[in-house]
């Protein structure tokens, strides 16, 4: 099975398709963008890879239905059918896994020894909180048609009353942009990527009680990734070191992740082994004339994915066995969930924002807009989270192996909405591929508890309080797995769990009831 995983991940990182759209095709990209991408000489065209700093930008932006419907239609048929086949594979061998260890499925071996304990319990939860977000998707939905016919009348485009998949990422910004005037071109100009990273590097420095050093010549693999030594600051003592590959090259892993390099557990000396954490991004790469500048959602990407690596190095288990992503996987994204709050609140977005050229700081009807626009995703990504969630279940749970089948049934049953033709998405999800097979769901469930952590201790008010950071430095990152994850959550929490704060992040319930 770790054959296959290996094999899904390297066809992904070794996707080489280009795309080739003129400028007409491309209407809509800001002059930034287009200076960034290199040109055919035969055609003059625009060069495009299935790379996120490519697509993402493309499929937001672009008003060529078009060009967006075949760029989708490519960047969901990757690696098809290879990796169609190896997920199958790994459906039928983790099956039979189960089976022999005497359990009735997949999901039921793996979800035993987590939080939800049983597929039963996660079907129910999703089950539950479908019916509180669907009413928020359908009021969504509304609102992308409108908008909708509103760029086909503008552009001279039909309008077929549908959202198409090449149409969702488009419609939803616009949502967004609309409801909390954001313009999303102007906001980057304020997130160039060394002012976010010097930023985040100081909040969590000043959080958690440590200082970090960056290395001047380190030993890496790539001229591009930095590298930088982790003290604790009241003993001095030496921690670890992290090490940031952000920019996507040829062969990378082309997602987002935290991984660990070497684990500071006891060597056969008694003496510690020094941490290593790895950091993987793929932003945009600098241009000759403007850094890299990174949307929102990427400062998002990035303050997530190094509180993993904080939870890594502050580790304190003595066994490799027990430390930080060892715990139950259905909590490992709550503390970094709870993080993803940092890039919605005032304090700590002033820190990571400067703009590029003139170094003023982020406007105050910008920044509050900003604040307030974390409600706007309570129904389009959330069942988008319900139906991946749903397809890994189902896989797991009942042995199914029509892949695509599986993922247009649950697209169409909680959105509404059809995968577009010749495409499958599940070839290049690699999560089930990884480490999320029947654990997929864990994202929403510990992000009830991530919501919960944030505001009950730190709220919008405590976010830069280094006695709030030590206390989750104490009860939530040191312990590794030698605590439950519920222990850890209730002592953090001072009591149980609670639904509310979830809610009420996503503006389903109102903050009154605080």
């Amino acid at each position: 099975m770790s054959l296959f995983s290996l094999q899904f991940c390297r066809n992904l990182g070794e996707d080489n398709t280009l795309l080739y759209f003129s400028k007409d095709d491309l209407e809509g990209m800001d002059i930034g963008f287009l200076s960034a991408l290199e040109k055919d000489e035969a055609t003059g065209k625009y060069i495009l890879t299935l790379k996120y700093p490519d697509y993402i930008p493309v499929m937001k932006k672009c008003v060529v239905p078009e060009t967006r419907r075949s760029y989708e239609t490519a960047f969901n048929s990757r690696c098809v059918p290879q990796n169609v086949e190896i997920l199958e594979n790994l459906v039928r061998l983790r099956e039979e896994q189960a089976g022999l260890l005497g359990y009735s499925n997949h999901a039921a071996y793996t979800q035993e020894i987590l939080m939800a304990k049983s597929p039963e319990i996660v079907e129910k939860f999703f089950r539950e909180l479908y019916e509180k977000v669907k009413t928020r998707w359908e009021q969504e939905r509304a609102k992308m048609l409108e908008l909708k016919k509103q760029d086909c009348d503008r552009f001279g485009y039909e309008y077929d009353g549908l959202i198409h998949m090449w149409d969702f990422s488009r419609l939803y910004h616009m949502m967004i942009d609309k409801e909390f005037s954001l313009d999303q071109d102007l906001l980057k100009q304020y997130f160039p990527l060394e002012v976010v990273l010097e930023g985040m590097l100081k909040i969590y420095q000043g959080l958690l009680g440590l200082r970090f050093t960056k290395f001047a010549n380190p030993e890496v693999w790539s001229d591009e990734v930095t590298a930088y030594e982790v003290t604790d600051t009241d003993s001095g003592s030496l921690m670890g070191y992290f090490y940031l590959d952000l920019f996507p090259r040829e062969g990378k892993y082309g997602h987002a992740r935290c991984g660990i390099l070497q684990q500071a557990c006891l060597d056969v000396t008694e003496e510690r082994q020094k941490v290593g954490a790895l950091l993987i991004c793929n932003f945009p790469r600098p241009t000759p004339t403007n850094p890299s500048l990174l949307s929102h959602d990427e400062v998002v990407t990035l303050f997530h994915e190094f509180g993993h690596a904080m939870h890594i190095i502050c580790a304190k288990a003595e066994t490799s066995l027990l430390l930080s992503m060892s715990v139950e996987w259905d909590f490992v994204e709550a503390p970094s969930q709870m993080l993803e709050n940092w890039c919605y609140v005032k304090d700590s977005l002033r820190l990571m924002s400067k703009h590029y050229k003139t170094g003023e700081a982020l406007p105050d009807d910008m920044l509050e807009n900003l604040v307030k626009s974390k409600k706007a995703n309570g129904g389009a990504m959330k069942l988008r989270q319900i139906t991946l969630a749903t397809v890994d279940q189902r896989m797991h749970r009942e042995g199914r192996y029509e892949l695509g089948q599986m993922y247009k049934d649950a697209l169409n049953e909680f959105m509404g909405l059809e995968p577009t033709v010749g495409t499958n998405m599940l070839a290049s999800f690699s999560h089930l591929a990884e480490d999320y097979d029947a654990r997929y769901y864990s994202y929403m469930w510990s992000l009830v508890y991530g919501e919960d952590m944030f505001e009950t201790v730190f709220g919008n008010e405590d976010v830069l309080n280094p006695l709030a950071g030590r206390k989750y430095r104490q009860w939530i990152l040191e312990p590794g797995a030698t605590l439950d994850g519920m222990e850890m959550l209730k002592g953090f929490l001072g009591r149980e769990p609670s639904l509310d704060p979830f809610l009420r992040a996503m503006g389903l319930l109102p903050t009154e009831n605080l």
